[in-house]
């Protein structure tokens, strides 16, 4: 086979006999079996004890824990990680040995036994490319400088490497990984572990961060000079890392001319922004020093495309970002108009509804002409982000008429709802916290695809969101307006794809009433929805001491499934109440003939070998299945498919 060609399985897969496959070389049967989907490994896998060995071994990204224990032994059903390419390895610490039958054992000591097993010096993993270590106690070092200098030993082709937090004599070790090595994301406790990352030379994305309980690390202007160096790099990010002089900040970053995105954790002024490349791109920062007059000051050499900070953007703000005519996304704490204009734009658009309102087909941004009171018009906006409160206001298809993605991390909703809003005709994706003014929201946004509704916290708002009731409403004219929204079929998004539901800890006594809910959803949603995501928010984030959720249980799951019975793919996040026995039982007996994707992500009660069986178990051996111990690895480590990895 040639590259580029994959292996299509049809009824010849019980042609293959043991006999055969053991004849050939483990280098043989990774080329045939990376060539392999996730359908076809499956179908493969059922037919010979061998391959799904082999398979479990091949998989190119895995996700382990190290046990805490003296001897690492070998992992059942793993013999060797040398076909690996991604692994991300979870650390021990010292919270998980309190009180169980190994607290004698340090982290450190586990560790170790583990490298010695699979990073044998004398098997040298010459496909391992990216590695992630993680620590959830970064208080105290695991990683010292043998562990270090032994990884360094074996995996040779390194291009990508995460580290937990390191001992200033631990980053000694830095220069001695693979000179091939690309990326590198570092956790230090001082500034003179900054020093060895310069000897890397081919560095292309650095990540600097400070350990938990360290307000912030302070970096010299010779160590920024040294960073400079690093010609090849794209990728600064510095978190909780300021710069001494603040005098010539960023000068010595004019010579990486390569850049495209740098994060910094302290505000910058017109005059630091002048001292950056131009090929800057992406651009994180606190704050503007003065003001965002900065940014009116960058000219057209700079290509910004993404701005992120953390300052409430105002009116006068976002004129000034217009002169960024590449500016397509942004994220912010939120955005702050006045309340008088607010009012006088609200009643132009009172005045408009046929012309303007939500039965418009042509264009929906409002007529200059009869707008007394102009808003700012930021029309290449794409992507819109907003990481504090957001006092909703309707508004925001006026000043970015041009919106594909909103995301909002919380809503303050003010008291009454607005009675119109504007339109927002290109949004596609659209994720709001549960909150009275989204049904009709979703009226505005005719286009929409996607939908993540986190942090739904009362049964009225699952209500007015399945069933679209809608929200209160105070002047005459807005409630004929209204009155004719809720009669027509068009209110729920007709094009809507992808729904993703985020229950939160008060609903934790109501699964009940939540699949009772579920249960009855209108047509309008059964017919469109295709991909569904159940997400559990129901635990304690402060003490973690609750593994996943336990709002979302087998009845809301089995509601849910039935309801839908076009759903293409299902998706589960931290749902502690699902159990295994149930997802099989929703699948063989509610889940319809399409449904050909399920994934499982933090969810204790399911097993990965009780999801990767389903498949074949219920006679769908093109069924894809993806499981992954914890929501953090899926996030931080392998997005796509952490169900290739096991847990110890």
């Amino acid at each position: 086979m040639s590259d580029g060609e994959y292996f299509e399985l049809t009824d010849t897969v019980a042609a293959f006999s043991v006999s055969c496959l053991e004849e050939l070389s483990c280098d043989i049967l990774y080329e045939l079996t990376s060539r392999l989907d996730g359908r076809n490994r499956h179908a493969l896998s059922s037919c010979s004890k061998l391959l799904q060995s082999l398979m479990n071994d091949t998989f190119s990204e895995v996700a382990l824990s190290i046990p805490l224990q003296k001897s690492c032994s070998k992992i059942q059903g793993r013999n060797s990680l040398a076909y690996i390419r991604k692994l991300s390895i979870q650390l021990p610490d010292e919270k998980s040995r309190q009180g169980t039958d190994n607290s004698s054992i340090k982290p450190v000591a586990a560790l170790s036994s583990f490298l010695d097993v699979y990073f044998n010096k004398d098997k040298p993993l010459p496909r391992l490319e990216s590695l992630s270590l993680h620590q959830d106690d970064c208080m105290t070092s695991i990683v010292t400088y043998d562990a270090l200098s032994h990884i360094a030993s074996v995996a040779k082709s390194l291009h990508s490497i995460s580290l937990p937090m390191l001992s200033p004599e631990a980053a000694c070790a830095l220069p001695l990984l693979s000179t091939s090595l690309t990326s590198l994301n570092l956790v230090v406790s001082d500034s003179p572990s900054l020093d060895f990352t310069v000897q890397l030379p081919c560095l292309q994305h650095l990540s600097i961060s400070t350990r938990e309980g360290l307000y912030y690390l302070l970096l010299s202007l010779g160590q920024l000079s040294d960073l400079s160096k690093l010609t090849a790099l794209k990728s600064l990010k510095l978190n909780q890392v300021f710069i001494s002089d603040c005098r010539q900040t960023f000068n010595p970053l004019s010579a990486l001319t390569s850049l495209t995105e740098l994060c910094v954790s302290s505000p910058v002024s017109m005059e630091r922004l002048n001292q950056l490349p131009s090929s800057l791109q992406i651009l994180q920062l606190p704050s503007f020093a003065g003001g965002l007059e900065a940014a009116a000051g960058l000219g057209h050499a700079f290509n910004l495309t993404e701005l992120r900070c953390r300052q409430a953007l105002t009116e006068t703000d976002l004129n000034y970002l217009s002169h960024l005519r590449n500016l397509s996304r942004l994220s912010c704490d939120n955005i702050i108009l006045s309340d008088s204009k607010v009012q006088a734009v609200q009643a132009v658009l009172m005045s408009q509804p046929a012309e303007h309102g939500i039965e418009s087909d042509g264009d929906s941004s409002l007529n200059p002409s009869l707008n007394p009171v102009p808003l700012p018009v930021l029309a290449q906006i794409k992507s819109l982000c907003f990481t504090g409160y957001h006092k909703h206001n309707g508004l925001l298809g006026l000043m970015f008429p041009g919106l594909e993605m909103w995301k909002v991390s919380s809503v303050e909703v003010p008291h009454p709802c607005p009675p119109h809003v504007a339109p927002l005709p290109c949004l596609k994706h659209l994720v709001l916290p549960s909150c009275k003014v989204l049904p009709s929201l979703l009226a505005a946004c005719p286009a929409l695809t996607i939908l993540s509704v986190p942090g739904i916290n009362c049964l009225q708002r699952l209500e007015e969101l399945l069933h679209l009731a809608p929200p209160p409403i105070t002047t005459a004219s807005a409630q004929g307006s209204h009155a004719q929204l809720a009669t027509r079929s068009s209110w729920w998004p007709p094009h809507l794809k992808t729904l993703s539901l985020g229950f939160s800890s008060s609903l934790r006594f109501r699964p009940k009433q939540i699949a009772a809910s579920l249960s009855s959803m209108p047509v309008a949603i059964r017919c469109c929805v295709r991909h569904l995501e159940l997400q559990d928010r129901g635990r304690d984030a402060g003490t973690g001491m609750e593994p996943a959720g336990r709002v979302v249980d087998d009845s809301v799951l089995a509601s849910a499934v039935a309801a839908l019975q076009g759903i293409e793919a299902l998706r589960l996040v931290d749902c502690g109440a699902v159990s295994g026995v149930g997802l099989c039982q929703v699948m063989q007996q509610l889940a319809g003939p399409k449904l050909a994707n399920v994934e499982v992500i933090g969810c204790p009660q399911i097993s990965r070998a009780e999801l990767e069986g389903m498949p074949c178990m219920l006679g769908r051996p093109f069924m894809v299945s993806k499981w992954c111990p914890n929501s953090v690895c899926h996030t931080h480590t392998i997005p796509s498919y952490c169900n290739r990895g096991c847990k110890l």
